[in-house]
């Protein structure tokens, strides 16, 4: 499915979901050095995981980058879908239903499916160094429970046993599109039970996390506790779509808003939205270092902020978004409708499913401990950067687009 027609009319688009990926790529450079093979594991935890300034990588809330994607994909697939319905004379059928479930699939599936036996035949060559065990495992994994990713169900696969745990996105992002016909449908024919609709899927969701994050005692920054803690973030709550689908739904929301009307009549307007974006911003990442989040201190507060606070960010993302498209962006909106983003963009899906391949090979073939220093860190995150837009600009080219033109 293209979104070029989309990313044309709203160019600052590329600017976020390119600066979204090098966050993600920043965050996994962190996390998986740690995991494997750092000789100060204590220092790299009382500095980067307890510092405000690096928000960047992982401290602060986890992987907020995840949710700008999520917002996106919401946004992007209510848009193509408003159009197929108002080229068909506001009609929703089943037949465009299918149509665009077929897209979809034919978007994610052949990359994502190509990825898997492409990185296993990479993997199997190398001459592995003395921290091999945990890539291992994870191609172990492939053997026994493939056919999630074939499914598209790794979200409820333990992260622990899944074949390319990473892949856990790619199962939410479809679950979500399949609510986008149902919620355009309302849109179309009943706009009030839409707004009660999407009003009671906000709610659920809020809810549903809160009441998980209370119960389970959830961490709302990078989880440090006991190994049953952390599981527990990550299978429980992280990869679940009820727990994500705020800021999907914060997407297709925005994508109707923008379908008819203009929202910033004036400058007064567009400042007050700037200083609201940047102040939830500014509140989403410093609540998480003032609330506690302690398993003995664990306060209702702290299950709130965890419930909402992804969703929140979106809401931030999506006043940008509105506010670049309606001319009152400024420096910002030229910076993120640069060309060089337009390029990257189209590369953006092969890069989220390779980034990960190539950090894990690295970390792989290490044969001594590696040493955290924030400029070793931060050549690391150059290189996986650069080795990712280049694997991704070869699979795209290789092997996303000639599926893309045999699936016509």
């Amino acid at each position: 499915m293209s979104d070029t027609s989309h990313t044309q009319t709203y160019p600052s688009l590329n600017g976020i979901r390119v600066l979204s990926l090098l966050w993600i790529i920043s965050g996994h450079t962190s996390q998986l050095a740690s995991v494997f093979n750092l000789d100060n594991s204590f220092e790299w935890k009382s500095r980067v995981l307890e510092k405000p300034i690096y928000f960047y990588t992982l401290s602060g809330p986890v992987y907020l980058g995840v949710d700008s994607f999520f917002f996106l994909s919401g946004f992007l697939g209510a848009k193509t879908f408003l159009n197929m319905s108002e080229d068909s004379g506001n009609e929703v059928t089943m037949g465009m239903v299918v149509k665009y479930i077929y897209r979809r699939l034919k978007r994610i599936q052949p990359l994502h499916l190509a990825s898997i036996p492409l990185s296993i035949a990479l993997i199997s060559l190398v001459r592995w160094g003395v921290f091999w065990e945990l890539p291992k495992h994870q191609w172990d994994s492939c053997k026994h429970v493939w056919w999630a990713n074939v499914l598209l169900i790794t979200n409820f696969v333990s992260v622990s046993d899944s074949c390319t745990g990473w892949a856990w996105y790619l199962s939410n992002d479809f679950h979500f599109h399949l609510t986008i016909p149902l919620l355009i449908f309302l849109y179309v024919k009943a706009k009030r039970v839409m707004i009660a609709a999407v009003t009671m899927l906000f709610i659920a969701s809020a809810l549903a996390t809160t009441l998980l994050s209370y119960f389970l005692k959830l961490s709302i920054r990078y989880p440090r506790g006991e190994s049953q803690s952390r599981m527990n973030y990550w299978v429980e709550y992280y990869t679940k779509p009820y727990c994500r689908y705020g800021p999907f739904l914060v997407g297709i929301v925005i994508a109707i808003m923008l379908a008819k009307n203009r929202y910033i009549k004036n400058k007064a307007q567009a400042v007050a939205g700037w200083l609201c974006a940047l102040l939830i911003m500014f509140l989403v990442i410093c609540l998480a270092f003032v609330l506690d989040d302690t398993p003995a201190s664990y306060s209702i507060a702290s299950a709130i902020y965890q419930g909402v606070h992804r969703t929140v960010w979106a809401a931030a993302i999506a006043l940008i978004l509105v506010l670049c498209h309606e001319g009152y962006g400024g420096h910002l909106n030229t910076m993120l409708s640069c060309a060089v983003w337009n390029v990257l963009s189209k590369i953006s899906y092969a890069c989220y499913l390779a980034h990960p391949v190539i950090i894990i090979l690295y970390c792989g073939l290490q044969e001594t401990l590696f040493h955290y220093q924030d400029i070793n860190m931060f050549y690391l995150f150059i290189g996986h950067s650069v080795l990712t837009f280049t694997t991704g600009l070869a699979l795209t080219v290789m092997v996303e687009r000639p599926f893309q033109r045999l699936l016509c």
